[in-house]
């Protein structure tokens, strides 16, 4: 992975193209998605295809943090990976992790795919 971490990216539209910044040299982006939010799902499809439009991000791995799993109604694993189109999006290796962010469930397990195809160990 990079010598650091970096976080952060909100999704105020005025931010958006300061986002740059913080993905030049990255090994790979975690992208976190509202599963329990339908209304906005074609929002953050977009956001993410714009993103990995960058040639910066040509050899990124793509980790999705399916988060709010725990809402009835949820978009699952798979309904999400159909409407993220996640195969147009990179052709590198790419994994949706559910999560439940204020619990942390799921969270370690997205970050250890994301260790394991980015350090090759």
């Amino acid at each position: 992975m990079n010598k650091g971490l970096s976080v952060g990216c909100c999704r105020q539209s005025k931010l958006r193209p300061l986002w740059r910044f913080y993905y030049e040299g990255a090994d790979a982006v975690v992208f976190v998605i509202d599963s329990a939010d339908r209304y906005r799902i074609d929002e953050a499809v977009q956001e993410l295809h714009r993103v990995f439009e960058d040639d910066a991000l040509r050899d990124c791995k793509l980790l999705v943090l399916a988060n709010k799993q725990d809402h009835p109604g949820c978009m699952n694993v798979e309904e999400l990976r159909e409407k993220l189109a996640l195969h147009r999006v990179t052709r590198n290796p790419s994994h949706i992790s559910k999560t439940v962010a204020v619990s942390g469930q799921g969270v370690d397990e997205g970050m250890m795919w994301l260790s394991k195809v980015v350090t090759g160990k």
